[in-house]
């Protein structure tokens, strides 16, 4: 058998298992993106009901009421605050979010 071809089919079939190889990887990163992506807007949405069905319950609702309820920080608390403020689901008076 002549080496040199032997050499390049060789090369080739690396070549083309590498890219077969990138494609299948990248397929499943992108899947696996996609259900996590999807994971954290239904968690964030559970989150926010969460917010509005303790709201509902008492007078109002303050930054660390929310870090109790949902174990986080006081930063992600007043961002899903701020975002029911902005769906004009809450309004803010003082320290506290009341219902609209």
């Amino acid at each position: 058998m002549n080496v040199p071809v032997l050499v390049a089919g060789i090369f080739f079939g690396l070549i083309i298992a590498f890219r077969i190889s990138v494609y299948v990887n990248s397929r499943v990163i992108r899947e696996a993106s996609e259900k996590h992506n999807y994971n954290l807007a239904s968690r964030k949405k559970r989150q926010k009901t969460e917010i509005v069905s303790l709201a509902e319950e008492t007078s109002g609702v303050s930054i660390v009421d929310i870090q109790r309820l949902l174990g986080v920080s006081a930063k992600i608390a007043k961002k899903y605050l701020d975002e029911l403020v902005k769906e004009q689901v809450l309004v803010k008076v003082g320290r506290y979010y009341k219902l609209t």
